[in-house]
């Protein structure tokens, strides 16, 4: 990073944070809902914008047209795709979400609606970890991001679940599993895009290697969430995780000297 590079970087953040104090100044005296929602009196345009620049990360300034550049431009779908789910979730989510949030203790933010709405007292939540990590996994491969989707799904769960939960840290560790998987084996990760350019081999095969090992953790990491659930004891479930990965090793290590052994 250069001297002008850094110059910037530093009056961005400045102007950034002198933002935030700003507005904090301006509305002290006033109650939560006017800082963080403007008094529930924000235009679409604003919502929409703010939405958006919140959401967006690396992946739409790297990872997209890395990929159109990589793959052709078929990609251009995915830009599409998010296009159409944009608007839909906006059209169909967004004011059900609105007058629910109000009815549910007139909820701020999403984890505050989560914790009125969905209180932490349903046997549901004996698998609640198991599927955090398949829903963080998921969004973590559709957005090519690990990061993003943490800074997605942890706020959520530190406002479903009670700090003293047993399985408060197995669902945060959920979280952090499941984006990592899903980045990892993500064809529009940034950091799957520069594994494959900076080793000069083909994107798509590079993909294709991350998938099988990175599978079989993820399945180990499922078993193991489950059973914490049940268990309420993160240590019980990391030792099945240990034993199960040992257990798989052995076994591929034994399939690789059989294949050998018949060549």
């Amino acid at each position: 990073m250069n001297l002008t590079e850094l110059i910037v970087f530093v009056i961005y953040f400045v102007f950034m944070v002198g933002i935030g104090i700003y507005f904090f100044a301006k509305s002290k005296g006033n109650d939560e809902k006017d800082y963080f929602l403007g008094g529930r009196q924000m235009g679409p345009w604003v919502s929409a914008l703010s939405a958006g620049a919140s959401d967006m990360s690396a992946w739409v300034l790297m990872g997209l047209p890395a990929s159109v550049y990589a793959l052709g431009m078929g990609q251009i779908w995915i830009a599409v795709g998010l296009a159409i789910g944009y608007a839909l979730s906006w059209i169909f989510e967004a004011p059900r979400l609105r007058k629910f949030s109000i009815a549910a203790k007139d909820s701020i933010t999403i984890p505050q609606y989560l914790t009125n709405r969905f209180l932490s007292k349903s046997k549901f939540l004996q698998i609640i970890c198991a599927i955090i990590f398949l829903v963080a996994a998921f969004i973590g491969f559709a957005m090519g991001t690990s990061w993003g989707t943490i800074a997605l799904i942890l706020p959520i769960i530190i406002g479903v679940f009670d700090a003293a939960d047993p399985l408060f840290l197995v669902a945060v560790g959920s979280a952090l599993a499941g984006a990592g998987y899903g980045d990892h084996i993500s064809p529009i990760s940034d950091t799957t895009i520069l594994s494959s350019a900076g080793a000069k081999c083909n994107h798509l095969r590079h993909v294709a290697t991350q998938i099988p090992y990175a599978t079989l953790v993820m399945i180990v990491c499922f078993v193991g969430y489950v059973i914490a659930g049940f268990t309420k004891s993160p240590w019980i479930s990391l030792a099945l995780g240990v034993v199960l990965i040992v257990i798989a090793v052995l076994v591929l290590v034994r399939m690789e000297a059989s294949k050998k052994a018949k060549a």
